[in-house]
């Protein structure tokens, strides 16, 4: 079995290699969601799981093209030693938070700020009291988007 799969597990975390009917029994037995995605080397991009046709195993990749298949990057958890991927949100063994990765999530609590911001200002014509209440939690998306 040529280990050559790589399957994404929640955020920021991948598993892999794997061979092909590991991926596949995994996701025949609900290991693996409907949402997750894959990889191999000749893909330009990961791909949507459900995309993957399961019925015959796909050609194993050339040699020369396997070779590069990039080897991840593993970190050492501070708080046990495990070996871990950089881009694994947390250590699977101890489940301390990886600090070596950001998360970006301050542009989406600015746009959904500007959005109730906006939807603030309309309302404050049609209806002022539901356009208070818009405007609270506005500044309440905008301050907790500023905090992380």
């Amino acid at each position: 079995m040529i280990k050559e799969w790589h399957y994404s597990k929640g955020e920021g975390s991948s598993v892999g290699p794997v061979s092909f009917e590991e991926l596949k029994a995994a996701f025949m037995n609900g290991d693996i969601g409907t949402e997750a995605y894959v990889w191999r080397r000749d893909f330009s991009g990961w791909k949507p799981i459900i995309e993957i046709d399961f019925g015959k195993p796909p050609a194993p990749l050339p040699i020369e093209q396997a070779s590069k298949v990039p080897v991840e990057k593993l970190i050492s958890c501070p708080a046990c030693g495990n070996s871990i991927s950089l881009l694994a949100a947390a250590c699977p063994r101890c489940g301390r938070p990886n600090v070596k990765i950001k998360i970006k999530t301050k542009g989406a609590y600015k746009r959904m700020g500007c959005f109730l911001l906006v939807a603030a200002l309309f309302l404050s014509v049609l209806f002022p009291p539901l356009a208070l209440v818009f405007l609270i939690i506005a500044i309440v998306v905008f301050v907790a988007g500023s905090l992380k």
